[in-house]
């Protein structure tokens, strides 16, 4: 399995070559106190850091899923492909926790545990969708494109749209809590772990 993911990331250079740059930009925001306002740093953190995950995944299992090879590739991938997915998801999340730290030491009152909970349940919910579109679709840049257009309906309307499914954390007023949080992460963990059963069961 480690080969496999030493393999992936040599082509995944200039991916993660981008997210250690978000980063260190992100922790220069939150030590320099960029934003006024710690929901304002948790926000741009959402914004960024959950569509990578999913565009990462994406890049991590195109040649499973979109190209000639599949069929071979399906009986060396099986029962590690989802083992790699959880792998990346516990390593991708270590660095948003210590984001999440930093943003209650530099802006007090916030919960980092909330704000760590609600972004492990959004990257998951992300992901698997993500993966699971993938799948049906069989093309990458129209999975992105759908993604993209979610989010920017979400911004636009901060959040507001009554006929969309609220999985950010928009309101930059009320403080990252879990009595604020629990029902989108609840909702965001449900909805991602159907998402994993879903592409375990297929790649099993």
């Amino acid at each position: 399995m480690l080969d496999i993911l030493k393999i992936k990331f040599k082509g995944l250079n200039l991916l993660l070559k981008l997210l250690a740059l978000f980063y260190i930009l992100e922790f220069s925001f939150i030590v320099l106190k960029v934003f006024d306002n710690a929901n304002t740093i948790f926000l741009f953190t959402q914004l960024i850091f959950v569509p990578i995950f999913g565009i990462l995944v994406l890049c991590l299992f195109y040649d499973l899923f979109a190209t000639k090879s599949s069929t071979f590739l399906y009986t060396f991938y099986r029962g590690k492909a989802y083992k790699v997915y959880l792998l990346c998801l516990g390593l991708y999340m270590m660095p948003l926790l210590m984001l999440c730290v930093l943003i209650s030491i530099c802006y007090e009152p916030f919960n980092s545990l909330a704000a760590f909970f609600l972004l492990s349940s959004q990257v998951l919910l992300f992901s698997t969708l993500s993966l699971i579109i993938f799948i049906l679709l069989s093309d990458m840049s129209i999975t992105i494109s759908l993604f993209i257009l979610y989010i920017s309906a979400e911004v636009a309307t901060f959040g507001e749209n009554n006929y969309l499914y609220h999985m950010f954390y928009m309101d930059l007023h009320q403080m990252v809590s879990f009595s604020n949080v629990s029902s989108t992460l609840v909702l965001n963990l449900i909805i991602g772990l159907l998402g994993y059963k879903v592409f375990k069961s297929i790649v099993a």
